[in-house]
C-alpha cells in the first residue's frame, strides 16, 4: 500500500482486512456520471441554503453576499464528490 496513495484511488483488492477474501473491487458502470449529478445536487442545495442564510438572517450587501457565496460555489463541489461517490 503505497504511503501517498490518492484518496480517490480504489484499492486493487479486499487486503486491508485480517480475514480478507481477497475479492477484486471493481467501479460499477456508470458510477461517476451518477456521483456528478449527486455531487451537482448537493452543491446547489449548499450554495442556495446560504444565499438564503446570508439574505434573510444577516442584513449584507451584495457585494458581502458574492464574497461569501462565490467560495462556498467553488468549494462545495471539492467537499460533496467524495460523499456524492459514496451514495
Amino acid at each position: 500500500m503505497p504511503l501517498l496513495r490518492p484518496r480517490t484511488a480504489l484499492q486493487e483488492r479486499a487486503t486491508h482486512l485480517r480475514r480478507a477474501c481477497d475479492e477484486r473491487f471493481e467501479r460499477e458502470p456508470g458510477q461517476c456520471f451518477g456521483a456528478i449529478y449527486v455531487n451537482l445536487g448537493l452543491s446547489g442545495l449548499l450554495t442556495l441554503t446560504a444565499y438564503l442564510i446570508t439574505t434573510t438572517l444577516f442584513s449584507l450587501t451584495m457585494t458581502q453576499q458574492r464574497s461569501i457565496l462565490i467560495p462556498v460555489a467553488v468549494l462545495g463541489p471539492c467537499l460533496c464528490f467524495r460523499l456524492a461517490k459514496g451514495l
